[in-house]
């Protein structure tokens, strides 16, 4: 039985995993903000090699 006590004592004292989660919680809030960034730099993009094509098959 003090084993199992002190394994127990053990679990709810280690933190290790506590660490992992909160890496998990940054890489998720950085992905979050990562997406809409990446969709907007892409339309512009779009916009403005469309406008250069345009432009090139004017000539």
């Amino acid at each position: 039985m003090k084993a199992f006590r002190k394994s127990i004592s053990a679990f709810f004292h280690c933190d290790r995993g506590a660490v992992a989660v909160e890496y998990v919680v940054i890489a998720a809030a950085m992905f979050l903000a990562l997406i809409p960034s990446f969709l907007y730099v892409a339309s512009g993009m779009t916009t403005k090699f469309s406008s250069v094509s345009g432009y090139f098959n004017g000539m």
